[in-house]
């Protein structure tokens, strides 16, 4: 059995896999649910990916027995590490091209991960991780609006708006919706004219507001990075 954790901004998302199916999921930002969680697990092997240090002091729950990795900068990859500033990338982004690969290796793939920020990472066919975009999310784009201005609201989107807002509220919500929508479509139209057979696959938080509002082919897949999680464990206990 495989333990994978994810720490995001905000929550840990953990896995299970066996024989490499994710078997079960469990998400959550409460420090005490996620250390019962993890004292439950008895997992072989486990690895752990993270963008900030919030859930340091629980981790050491992780069953004494089991064999722990680090995604780093230094993990050998099963794919090709272009980036030119490999020690300020984000180890989810390299997870999740890595599931993405993984799923579909004689594509080109385009993974867009919309939370706190929106990332684009584009990896070829062969393997080889190139880089992508960052962009303001959803929240933020709200947040900035609300902090660096003296009369505007702070707002949240729970399902895709109209494009004409009929209140400051539903503008704002437009605003940022259709803003976000389009520059995603353009984006995806622009990697489709540079590159052939691209896959493009919508993961991350706020993907569910976008699945049915693109003009374009997508797949979504909310655990792409625990896949690429699995996949970077699985290339480590080999080794």
């Amino acid at each position: 059995m495989n333990l994978v954790i994810d720490v995001g901004n905000t929550r840990l998302k953990a896995g299970i896999f066996q024989s490499g199916e994710l078997v079960e999921i469990w998400e959550s930002s409460d420090k005490e649910e996620i250390s019962a969680f993890l004292k439950k697990k008895k997992p072989a092997n486990t690895i752990i990916c993270k963008v900030n240090n919030q859930f340091d002091d629980i981790l050491e729950y992780i069953c004494s027995d089991s064999d722990v990795y680090h995604l780093t900068p230094e993990t050998q990859l099963p794919i090709i590490n272009t980036y030119k500033s490999p020690k300020t990338l984000g180890m989810d982004r390299l997870a999740a091209v890595t599931g993405a690969y993984a799923l579909y290796p004689e594509k080109n793939n385009l993974v867009v991960d919309l939370g706190t920020c929106i990332t684009y990472d584009f990896i070829t066919s062969d393997g080889k991780y190139l880089g992508g975009g960052i962009s303001p999310g959803m929240k933020m784009r709200f947040n900035a609006m609300h902090k660096f201005t003296n009369a505007l609201p702070m707002v949240e989107i729970d399902q895709a708006p109209d494009l004409i807002g009929y209140d400051t509220q539903t503008c704002m919500k437009s605003g940022v919706f259709h803003g976000v929508r389009l520059e995603l479509e353009g984006i995806i139209r622009e990697y489709r004219e540079k590159f052939v057979q691209i896959n493009v696959i919508f993961c991350g938080g706020d993907a569910k507001f976008f699945e049915s509002s693109i003009k374009a082919t997508i797949f979504v897949n909310q655990h792409l990075t625990l896949q690429g999680l699995n996949k970077i464990l699985e290339e480590e206990v080999k080794d």
